[in-house]
């Protein structure tokens, strides 16, 4: 996005950005705030003659997606937003990761373009917000509005939809425009219920602690505080080729068949291991290289399930992120009698409550690790240690002594290490390389699991 020097702003309020919007015949504009996500979109109808950036910046930078405010007339306000909502495809957002939303007279407009929408069985967006609904024939000034949204969402509900209803008491007209506490509160409600349906992030206040279950030679279960299940590098059998030797793990794959994730860090058979049959027991995503996904297709995983990732790729799972990173290693297999290669990764798993996890895969030591500290500070990291007898040679890619630095580099306080035989001498040599620094080392056996301690 090209964003010229008059298109920046935020000197009184919240920073944002505009530049103009065109496709399909729609224009409009779009409003992002810093550090807005790529994979979602908000098309917003302001209230009437509403500054651009009075309630969009502040939507943007609450809900983390960039915000589209068409352009339109009252007089054809619905044909406008659903000719923006049509068109927002083109330009990489479809409608189930979009979501309408409207304030005041553009309430009504987004309302109306979603029973349009259902009538002529079009793909509905993710979720609607429309905030202090009003419309000509029932002006914000009469005392029915409040009634008309109440019978609104009891009918809502009536029909099936998941509907959440927030009333405030004696607001003014425009009451949740930024610069109040109750403008802020709003919006804070708004990014809640948007990243909701949006990003699929769990309903409800029950937090639990973030676990790491190491599962497996390379592998480990990380369970978010809401209970996000992601599976990573699941090789439980016995190794096959140079991998041979890999112990067997007592965890099944009935057991993790109710994963949301499977990451696959590289297609070496210790850590994609039994990735596809995990997956294919269940419904969970398939986050991996291109190399596995002829592999997935042919195992029966649809396309939605999956997600092919290169290092820079951002997915999301309910309220995980997952961001990968490049790895400093290989990552090949044979298909069919053909070899297959494609980019070795690590991951950075990122929960909605802000817990950072660095999942290092196979990668040897590198700058590109301090880098990562900087930029992303990781809370924890899990880093493959130890190695297997090939010929001669033990393949160990990150010895205790590397991963030590990597470690302090990474800037975490917690080490769980793996790609080790449970009872190897590697997890005590890298306690001893970071004796006295303030990181822990956890060793867990196959089965086992670390809890981490609440925040504060």
């Amino acid at each position: 996005m090209a964003v010229d020097s008059a298109g920046v702003h935020g000197a009184t309020g919240p920073a944002y950005a505009t530049t103009p919007f065109r496709a399909g015949g729609c224009t409009g504009e779009w409003v992002a705030a810093p550090g807005t996500a790529t994979d979602g979109a908000i098309l917003y109808l302001p209230v009437r003659d509403e500054p651009l950036g009075a309630f969009a910046s502040g939507l943007s930078a609450a809900t983390g997606w960039p915000v589209l405010v068409p352009h339109h007339r009252e007089s054809s306000a619905v044909e406008d937003v659903l000719a923006a909502y049509r068109a927002l495809p083109d330009v990489g957002f479809p409608a189930s990761r979009v979501v309408l939303a409207g304030h005041g007279a553009g309430a009504a407009p987004a309302l109306q373009a979603l029973l349009r929408l259902h009538a002529c069985g079009a793909q509905l967006p993710a979720a609607v917000v429309a905030v202090s609904p009003e419309s000509p024939a029932s002006p914000v000034s009469q005392a029915t509005p409040p009634a008309d949204v109440v019978r609104l969402a009891e009918r809502a509900a009536g029909l099936g939809a998941a509907v959440a209803l927030e009333r405030y008491e004696g607001p003014p007209h425009g009451f949740p425009l930024p610069g109040t506490e109750t403008g802020r509160a709003v919006l804070e409600r708004i990014a809640a219920f948007t990243t909701e349906h949006l990003a699929g992030r769990p309903a409800g206040d029950a937090l639990g602690a973030l676990s790491i279950e190491r599962i497996g030679w390379a592998g480990y279960v990380i369970t978010s505080e809401r209970g996000t299940k992601v599976v990573v590098d699941p090789c439980l059998t016995a190794g096959e080729g140079m991998h041979s030797g890999i112990p067997e793990s007592p965890v099944t794959v009935a057991e993790l068949a109710d994963a949301d994730a499977v990451v696959v860090t590289h297609a070496g058979f210790d850590h994609r291991g039994d990735a596809l049959e995990i997956a294919g027991a269940g419904t969970a995503l398939l986050v991996c290289g291109t190399a596995l996904l002829g592999q997935a297709h042919a195992a029966g995983i649809p396309v939605e399930r999956l997600a092919p990732t290169v290092s820079g790729v951002q997915v999301r799972c309910r309220d995980v992120t997952l961001r990968s990173l490049p790895a400093r290693h290989e990552s090949t297999m044979v298909v069919d009698g053909r070899f297959v290669a494609d980019q070795p990764q690590s991951f950075l798993l990122t929960t909605g409550e802000g817990v950072r996890v660095f999942c290092g895969g196979d990668t040897s030591l590198s700058a590109d690790l301090r880098t990562w500290g900087e930029l992303y500070q990781p809370h924890v990291a899990v880093l493959g240690i130890g190695g297997l007898w090939v010929g001669a040679s033990r393949v160990v890619e990150l010895p205790p002594a590397d991963a030590a630095v990597a470690a302090r580099w990474l800037g975490v306080s917690t080490v769980l290490p793996v790609h080790h035989v449970p009872g190897d001498a590697m997890p005590a040599q890298l306690a001893a390389e970071l004796a006295g620094e303030p990181i822990d080392v956890v060793t867990l056996g196959f089965g086992q699991r670390w809890t981490a301690k609440p925040a504060g």
